[in-house]
């Protein structure tokens, strides 16, 4: 669904470019996308399409797993995170009604 996110093959310049800004890389499956979709609907009221949920799957990834374990809690207590999250407005209320209720069958 996120086709517009999707990269058959990594660019190895821009990867080499952001090297000293990155600290990882993560991909989501569609699944991920959807259930995410329907849980910000459900909760805050925000209909935004799959792709558009990217960051959010990315953070969450990241809260499972032990990356944060990288850091000291000052540095964990003292971060924000911010989720660039565009898409959805142009959607047709079909559409982002099929999405949300794909995510609501996961």
């Amino acid at each position: 669904e996120a086709d517009g996110l999707a990269v058959g093959r990594p660019s190895s310049f821009v990867g080499k470019s952001l090297m000293t800004l990155l600290s990882g890389i993560t991909t989501s499956d569609d699944k991920e996308l959807f259930r995410a979709l329907t849980q910000l609907a459900d909760t805050e009221g925000l209909y935004l399409e799959p792709s558009a949920l990217a960051g959010a799957t990315a953070l969450k990834s990241l809260l499972e797993s032990d990356y944060f374990s990288n850091f000291s809690s000052s540095q964990i207590e003292n971060s924000t995170h911010i989720l660039w999250a565009t898409g959805g407005s142009f959607v047709p209320k079909d559409i982002m009604d099929s999405y949300y209720q794909t995510g609501k069958n996961l």
